[in-house]
């Protein structure tokens, strides 16, 4: 703790890990008179993380009712193929011997040959569906896609925070320093006086950081259905194996060019 509280920042020095890509814990500096924390978060993997949003996404459960409707689409179309049944009942003419009467009626029509009428149909019906099955797919590839950037954003700006955090402490030892010298006149009033604008610019630049980081909490909370500001996210190298960043696309399993 240094004294001199007119002039220097009161964020505490910190004393937690190094910026790291790996074992990440939240260890953020607290404004004004708050004491810095390091609190150990639960670890959820990536793939994990982006199933959840995936399930408890509304869009998603949208697209998949749609599907279901255009299979019913496709049953419908296929329903012309096979005989049609119609009854009802009437009341008799009254200028014939069966007026006032009930009169019941049973009809029943196959179809022989359209010229491909309800086959063109099916075949429409078919395609509407296979088009809905890509939207599905772009559904889940969106919220997929949106939610890994959102982690790596969280991510980064923790790793930031920390860097931002080591800065600021620099930053702070070194006016501590420059206005140790200055009493004794060893340098000139001034350098305390440039050292306390770096001091206030680290401090800027720290807490706008924190404030990017809580809007990327909350993205994630929206995404996910609960608060991350303790969690850790784990992101396995394999991913970057699997995803095959060197092959060439396979055009027909892309959602969007479905």
């Amino acid at each position: 703790h240094i004294g001199n509280q007119n002039q220097l920042p009161v964020v505490k020095p910190y004393t937690g890990q190094k910026a790291s890509l790996n074992n990440l814990y939240l260890e953020q500096a607290q404004t004004q008179t708050t004491n810095a924390y390091s609190r150990q978060a639960k670890i959820l993997s990536l793939e994990d993380a982006i199933q959840i949003a995936v399930k408890r996404n509304p869009n998603i459960a949208q697209t998949i009712s749609t599907l279901a409707g255009q299979n019913a689409n496709i049953d419908v179309a296929k329903a012309q193929y096979y005989p049609q049944l119609k009854a009802g009942m009437n009341t008799g003419d009254f200028t014939s011997n069966d007026k006032g009467r009930q009169l019941y009626s049973v009809e029943a029509n196959q179809l022989l040959y359209d010229f491909g009428k309800v086959k063109s149909s099916v075949t429409t019906q078919q395609n509407k569906l296979a088009v809905e099955q890509a939207n599905v797919l772009i559904s889940i590839d969106d919220i997929s896609t949106q939610t890994a950037r959102d982690i790596l954003s969280l991510l980064r700006y923790r790793n930031i925070i920390k860097i931002a955090q080591d800065q600021f402490n620099g930053v702070s030892r070194l006016h501590e320093i420059a206005r140790l010298r200055a009493d004794a006149g060893i340098s000139s009033n001034a350098d305390p006086v440039q050292a306390q604008s770096y001091v206030e610019y680290a401090r800027s630049y720290l807490i706008t950081q924190q404030n990017f980081l809580k809007q990327q909490e909350q993205k994630l909370r929206t995404l996910l259905g609960f608060d991350v500001s303790q969690m850790d996210f784990n992101i396995p190298d394999e991913f970057v194996k699997q995803s095959g960043l060197y092959d060439d696309p396979e055009m027909n399993t892309i959602p969007t060019m479905i």
